[in-house]
């Protein structure tokens, strides 16, 4: 069975998959999807952009860089201790952040990647029109704050 990744940009009940729009891309049959868009649901294949991800090896001791000046000067590495804190889960997230995105900005950009907790309605509003994400100026916060979620940047 072919499958696809689509996004739903329809507002309202669609049929196989529930309450839209569905921003984050999900899969389903190749079949449904005909279905979809033959009924004349606002249904879209999601091509995901090719990008080359670099990953840097783990460094254990950081050693600065220092500019050569005209007398030399021996520089001893500084080495920051590494602590793993486990942070408590009210509920599974299968998306996280892309490394290097800004995580709950208080400037409220909408490059950054927003938790759950961080979001009120106002925030939640702010964010959504930096995105340029059509929102209902009644949506309850928990509507909001799934349309920030549904938005954020995709982990790679």
């Amino acid at each position: 069975m072919e499958k696809v990744k689509i996004i739903v940009k329809h507002r309202g009940y669609v049929p196989f998959i529930g309450p839209g729009p569905v921003l984050r891309p999900i899969m389903i049959s190749k079949r449904k999807f005909d279905i979809l868009t033959n009924a004349g649901y606002e249904v879209v294949e999601f091509k995901e952009p090719k990008k080359v991800v670099e990953v840097e090896p783990e460094v254990e001791e950081v050693v600065p860089v220092v500019e050569p000046e005209v007398e030399e000067v021996e520089v001893e590495p500084e080495v920051e201790e590494v602590v793993e804190v486990e942070p408590e889960v009210e509920e599974v997230v299968e998306v996280e952040p892309e490394e290097g995105v800004y995580v709950n900005d208080e400037e409220l950009s909408g490059e950054a990647f927003y938790e759950r907790e961080f979001l009120t309605v106002s925030k939640s509003k702010t964010i959504l029109e930096a995105r340029g994400v059509e929102y209902n100026y009644d949506d309850k916060a928990s509507e909001l704050k799934d349309l920030v979620e549904m938005s954020n940047p995709e982990a790679k």
